[in-house]
C-alpha cells in the first residue's frame, strides 16, 4: 500500500509539474481575495454566484492593469532606445553647444569626448543593436506562449473558483491528514495564516503602494520613464535594507546636477515621504499580528523568485517561515520528551 501510494505520488507530481507554479498562485490568491468572497456571500447567498463573481473581479484586475503597464512599459522602452541612437548619432548629451562652466556641462564634455572615438561607438552601437534584438526576441516568445499563458490563467482562475466554494473542506482535510498533535497542527496553521498575510498585506501592498507614488513623484517632477522605474521601485521596495532609495535618490542627484534645484528638492521631499511611509501603513495592515524578520524576508524574496517565479516574492518568505515553526514545534517536542 505504502509503495503504491509512493508511486501515485510521484506521478501526480510529474503530472501537474508544468502547473505547480499556477496551482501554487491560485492558492494565494484566493487566500487574498477570500475576504472578498466572504462579503460577497453575504449578499448574494450563493456559493458558487460568490465565487464566479470575484473570480471575474480578479480576472479584471489582473488583466487590465497588466495591459496598461505593458503599454507603457514599451513605449518608453522604445523611446528610451530613440535617444540612446541619437546621441551615438550626434555624440552629444545635449542639444545644442554647452559651454559654460555647470556640472551638467562639465560631464556632457566628459562623456562625449570617449564617444567621438569609432571604435568604442561601434562597440556600444552594437551592444544597442543587441539588446534592441533580445527585446524583440523577447516580444516574440511573450507572443508565442500567449497559448500557454492562456491556459495557465484559466486554470488558475479554475482552481481558485472551487477554492472559495470547497476551500473549507479542503483545510479541514488537510488538516487531519497532518501526522502531529492537535495543538501543533493549529500552530503550523496559525503560523501559515499569520505569516501570509503579513507578506501579502505588510509588504507586497506597502511596495505597490510606494511604487504608485514613487511613478506619480517621478512624473510630477519630470523624470523621464516613471512607469518602467515606478515597476523597478516596486522590487526594491520588497528588498529590507534597500527599498525605493535605489531609484529616487539617484532621480535627485540628477535633477540636482541638471541645474534643477526646486525639482530636486521638491522629489527629495517626495522621496523621504515615499521611503517612511511603510512605518505608518504597516502598523495599521499587520499590527503586531505576524512579525517577520527580515533575514527571512530577505532570503524568501531572492530565493523565491529564483525557484517560483514572480509568486515566490510571497511563497519564499513562507516557506522559511513554516521552516522555522517546524523547527520550534521539533524543540518543544524535544523538551517534553527530556523532561
Amino acid at each position: 500500500m505504502i509503495a503504491l501510494l509512493l508511486l501515485l505520488v510521484c506521478l501526480v507530481f510529474f503530472l501537474l509539474r508544468p502547473f505547480i507554479g499556477t496551482i501554487l498562485t491560485s492558492f494565494v490568491l484566493a487566500y487574498v481575495f477570500y475576504p472578498l468572497y466572504r462579503f460577497v456571500k453575504k449578499i448574494v447567498k450563493f456559493p458558487s454566484l460568490a465565487s464566479i463573481i470575484v473570480s471575474i473581479i480578479i480576472v479584471l484586475l489582473f488583466t487590465l492593469p497588466l495591459i496598461f503597464v505593458a503599454n507603457a512599459v514599451s513605449v518608453e522602452a522604445r523611446v528610451n532606445y530613440v535617444f540612446i541612437k541619437k546621441i551615438l548619432a550626434t555624440e552629444s548629451l545635449l542639444e545644442g553647444e554647452c559651454n559654460d562652466s555647470s556640472f551638467i556641462c562639465s560631464l556632457s564634455n566628459f562623456i562625449e569626448g570617449p564617444l567621438s572615438d569609432p571604435q568604442l561607438k561601434f562597440q556600444i552601437t552594437n551592444i544597442a543593436n543587441k539588446a534592441t534584438d533580445f527585446f524583440i526576441n523577447l516580444a516574440s516568445n511573450f507572443i508565442l506562449s500567449i497559448p500557454v499563458f492562456l491556459l495557465n490563467f484559466f486554470i488558475m482562475v479554475f482552481i481558485i473558483f472551487y477554492l472559495f466554494k470547497e476551500g473549507d473542506t479542503l483545510i479541514f482535510r488537510f488538516k487531519r491528514l497532518l501526522p502531529l498533535k492537535k495543538a501543533h497542527r493549529k500552530n503550523i496553521f496559525d503560523q501559515l495564516n499569520d505569516v501570509t498575510f503579513a507578506v501579502v498585506y505588510g509588504h507586497i501592498l506597502v511596495a505597490g503602494i510606494q511604487a504608485i507614488l514613487g511613478m506619480i513623484a517621478l512624473w510630477v517632477f519630470g523624470i523621464s520613464s516613471p512607469v518602467l522605474w515606478g515597476l523597478v521601485m516596486f522590487f526594491f521596495a520588497l528588498i529590507p535594507f534597500l527599498g525605493t532609495p535605489v531609484v529616487w535618490v539617484p532621480a535627485v542627484l540628477f535633477k540636482a546636477f541638471t541645474a534643477n534645484p526646486g525639482q530636486a528638492l521638491g522629489l527629495l521631499i517626495a522621496g523621504l515621504f515615499i521611503s517612511t511611509i511603510d512605518n505608518f501603513i504597516k502598523p495599521k495592515l499587520v499590527s503586531d499580528r505576524a512579525n517577520v524578520h527580515p533575514v527571512l524576508v530577505l532570503l524568501g524574496v531572492i530565493g523565491g523568485l529564483s525557484l517560483f517565479g514572480p509568486i515566490g516574492i510571497i511563497l519564499g518568505p513562507v516557506v522559511l517561515s513554516i521552516l522555522m515553526t517546524f523547527i520550534e514545534i521539533y524543540e518543544e517536542e524535544e523538551i517534553e520528551t527530556k523532561s
